[in-house]
């Protein structure tokens, strides 16, 4: 039995083969994109309701946690983001691995 870790090709767009993974990656980056957007309309139209709790709860907890590697609370402001925005494309992309259809 033969196993083979290439990608499999979908279809093309001209002479970019689009395969499974990079299909995969867009789906993920507009999940990405489409929670990021609802968030931040949310935070915008009640600043101080359920969603702006629970987001600064998860900011908190998470930098508070971060300080304890990074050795500063400014470091963690520092690269949190690029972390955090790969921390959730690997989370996003290993749920979605998960599912049978993909």
């Amino acid at each position: 039995m033969k196993v083979s870790i290439k990608p499999e090709e979908i279809f093309s767009l001209g002479n970019i083969p689009i395969t499974n993974t990079l299909f995969t990656s867009w789906i993920v980056v507009i999940i990405i994109a489409l929670v990021s957007y609802i968030i931040n309309n949310a935070l915008k139209n009640n600043p101080h309701g359920k969603v702006a709790l629970v987001t600064e709860l998860i900011f908190e907890k998470l930098m508070s946690f971060l300080e304890i590697f990074a050795g500063g609370r400014e470091k963690v402001r520092q690269f949190l983001p690029i972390v955090g925005t790969i921390f959730l494309f690997v989370l996003f992309s290993n749920w979605i691995g998960t599912l049978p259809c993909v």
